[in-house]
């Protein structure tokens, strides 16, 4: 193949071997000669498929003309050939004539006009809702992307969920719009607020003091999943117990106490939310009741507990040595699961009814909920009203590099906000050391922003090479990778899932009580002889 002979280039671009195809492609453009055009409008315009509905010749000349600069829309036969390529039986055709398409606001019209949006093949109607997220923004492709977002076939789809959220950020007006328009505005507008404030909520809420549990399990606690009916489970599981309480307790403050739980909790009260906690392993739970939420007589507990990667549920608490007492949150000085008040205590080890909300398959958690309207989400995640709730910037310069404070909660230290990356290409991370005071609520945000998957696991104190036992053995177990290859091991604080090229991930947790050295590092194999670090609790 030669640049000197674009007849054959042209005519390699229908080899069968994908090498010689590929080749004559970025020969033909490398050429930079646009008198090839016709020869390839001519590909284009071929309608045939082969044995197994393929017209690849056809997808590699729309690349030629998107190489050589002809489908920018100032060639309007170039461009007419795109255009019916939309419609091309070949649904590789389809996608490449999508991708290569003007980011103007006519192929906005091009793309809904030609069906893109209710293709046949997911995987062209996923290509198409991309390709919409790079055009310019339209209340029409806003309206169609919202009514895609109601099909059944979308919200089972483990990734056209994510494509949808992704077009209706581009296009968000008319998104929104389509969605008030058949909630009604003033619903529309409860629900910004609420995303607004951060309540995002959860997908179901079997919270309730009234919620039938007819179907659901009956689990002893504390105990991990796997040791319970519930099995090895990745996902979401909901607890409920009920007990009773003294009248003189009603409408009194009081603090419940659920031990260790492993990774993410919501405790509910009576279907009032008290507290939860997110992607934190190994460490204790305990949360104020406020006052007003504890009734006479029959009170019910909820809890939704996800699980990551390796153990999870209420996972009890290791055998200390005599006189070292349990560690302990901010409040009374309380011990196992218990809820306790003025005058009362109602311990809560024991039976508990459990029901699944949601498996993860592959141990990957679902980013948008089939439970709830994608449209729900989307509004709460991007509520239009958000900057109305935004604190003004700090005065004061943070102390940490990659860190910055926030506003304290109520009775704790400020939160502190830190940013942790991973150093291109290097195998490290941006920082090795970060400094948090004891009990200091955390909230780091990770990013992956190399080309390999990463994690960021933290472990109790003490020094890395007391863990690398674990880690060398977490690589034999089985189930490693279904965990994220997150040792499954008690020493393990704080744990991501395994982060893929460009993803991001945030790790909310309080900073253990006890100061001293807490390493960090990836844990996927061989990543973390390099890949390490030190939490430092002051």
């Amino acid at each position: 193949l030669s640049t000197s002979r674009p007849d054959e280039l042209v005519q390699a671009l229908r080899n069968d071997n994908m090498f010689w195809r590929t080749t004559a492609q970025r020969l033909l453009v490398e050429r930079a000669s646009p008198d090839v055009l016709p020869q390839l409008i001519a590909i284009v315009n071929d309608r045939s498929v082969d044995a197994i509905g393929l017209n690849s010749p056809a997808v590699h000349a729309l690349w030629t003309m998107q190489g050589l600069g002809l489908l920018d829309g100032r060639n309007a036969a170039a461009l007419d050939a795109a255009k019916g390529a939309l419609t091309h039986p070949a649904a590789g055709v389809r996608k490449a004539a999508q991708s290569v398409m003007p980011k103007t606001a006519q192929s906005v019209t091009d793309l809904l006009s030609a069906g893109a949006l209710l293709d046949r093949d997911l995987n062209v109607r996923l290509n198409a809702l991309l390709a919409l997220s790079q055009l310019p923004a339209s209340a029409e492709a806003g309206r169609a992307v919202y009514a895609l977002s109601k099909a059944q076939d979308v919200i089972d789809d483990e990734w056209l969920p994510e494509a949808v959220w992704i077009a209706a950020a581009k296009h968000r007006d008319g998104f929104l719009q389509a969605y008030a328009g058949e909630v009604g505005l003033e619903a529309l507008m409860r629900m910004a607020v609420r995303g607004a404030r951060g309540e995002r909520g959860s997908g179901v809420d079997w919270s309730g003091a009234d919620l039938s549990e007819s179907g659901w399990l009956t689990i002893p606690a504390p105990k991990i999943w796997s040791e319970t009916p519930l099995g090895e489970h990745v996902g979401t599981i909901w607890f409920r117990r009920t007990i009773d309480v003294p009248a003189a307790a009603a409408g009194k403050p009081a603090a419940i106490r659920l031990g260790i739980v492993d990774d993410t909790d919501v405790t509910y009260l009576n279907g009032v939310r008290i507290n939860g906690t997110t992607n934190q392993r190994n460490l204790v739970r305990q949360y104020s009741i406020p006052p007003g939420v504890l009734v006479a007589g029959r009170n019910v507990i909820a809890v939704r507990i996800s699980n990551v990667n390796g153990r999870g549920g209420f996972a009890g608490e290791p055998v200390l040595p005599p006189g070292v007492a349990p560690p302990q949150t901010a409040g009374p000085a309380l011990t196992g699961m218990v809820i306790s008040g003025d005058g009362f205590d109602v311990r809560l080890e024991g039976d508990w009814r459990a029901k699944v909300e949601e498996t993860w398959d592959g141990a990957r958690r679902r980013d948008v909920l089939t439970t709830v309207p994608i449209a729900q989400q989307f509004l709460l995640a991007n509520s239009p009203v958000a900057d109305m709730f935004k604190a003004p910037p700090a005065a004061t310069a943070p102390a940490v590099a990659g860190a910055t404070t926030g506003a304290a909660r109520p009775g704790a230290l400020s939160t502190l906000a830190v940013t942790l990356s991973v150093v291109t290409g290097e195998m490290k991370f941006s920082q090795t050391s970060i400094a948090v005071r004891a009990g200091q609520h955390v909230e780091l945000t990770f990013s992956n922003t190399d080309d390999l998957q990463h994690n960021l696991v933290i472990f109790k104190r003490g020094s890395i090479a007391t863990y690398e036992k674990e880690l060398f053995g977490s690589m034999n177990d089985a189930n490693a990778q279904a965990r994220g290859f997150v040792p499954d091991s008690p020493n393990v604080l704080v744990a991501s899932r395994l982060l893929n090229a460009r993803e991001s991930t945030v790790l909310a947790f309080d900073a253990p009580s006890e100061p001293g050295e807490y390493p960090f590092v990836c844990s996927f194999p061989g990543h973390w002889l390099m890949m390490r670090g030190v939490l430092r609790v002051e």
